[in-house]
């Protein structure tokens, strides 16, 4: 039964990439091993979170899998949930044990993941479970960071309200104010001076705020 194919792909894996909820069902009844790993190290969890599964998401967290098994680019399943936005499967992921502040191969965490793709219902129960706002991923960005970069406002005031490091630099040497003026994101821009943003930080060019919207002669939207 935990025979796999050629690229080692069990009947559970493959079941629960399929969204095959019954079969699922009698697989794991049958006693099928609930941590396989098939191809790109991809397990039964790890397939049915990316098929937005939800109830073969709970059939296989019923075994106890390992929930913070990752695949070939270290995104566990968790961090799969966060990047596209698939609340309830987030939720019983968190619930059962998944790591908030893991990283993938990339840095990025699951936070990073939220921000980055706008959902905002996720970034609040991350941020419930002591997610770190200011681990640096990809490019030394924080989550911040990449909020900002894709104008998620409500994000970044959520954000805020944690109290993160305003002043972290990017792999560019941006902080986060220096992004939203290149940004030219008026809201955020005064959401950041609310909170004592600096506004002489410079980047690596020496740029400051000042000199970034002067230069972009385009006034803020």
């Amino acid at each position: 039964m935990d025979v796999g194919d050629k690229y080692g792909t069990t009947a559970l894996i493959w079941s629960a990439r399929k969204g095959y909820t019954n079969i699922v069902d009698m697989l794991l009844k049958a006693g099928a091993n609930v941590d396989c790993v098939g191809m790109y190290s991809w397990t039964p969890l790890l397939v049915a979170t990316r098929g937005n599964f939800v109830d073969i998401v709970t059939l296989v967290l019923d075994k106890a899998p390992n929930v913070n098994a990752v695949d070939a680019d270290g995104m566990a399943a968790l961090a799969v949930a966060c990047k596209e936005g698939f609340e309830e499967i987030a939720g019983k992921l968190l619930r059962a044990g998944a790591y908030a502040n893991v990283q993938d191969r990339a840095g990025d965490t699951n936070l990073i993941h939220a921000s980055k793709n706008g959902h905002k219902a996720i970034v609040e129960m991350l941020l419930r479970r002591y997610a770190d706002v200011d681990i640096r991923g990809k490019e030394d960005r924080t989550c911040l960071h990449w909020a900002i970069d894709r104008g998620h406002t409500a994000i970044v005031k959520v954000l805020l309200a944690t109290n993160p490091d305003l002043e972290v630099k990017t792999s560019d040497g941006d902080t986060a104010l220096l992004r939203a003026v290149r940004g030219r994101n008026a809201e955020i821009i005064q959401m950041l001076l609310d909170r004592k943003a600096k506004v002489t930080a410079v980047d690596h060019r020496g740029d400051s705020a000042l000199h970034v919207a002067m230069r972009s002669r385009s006034k803020v939207r």
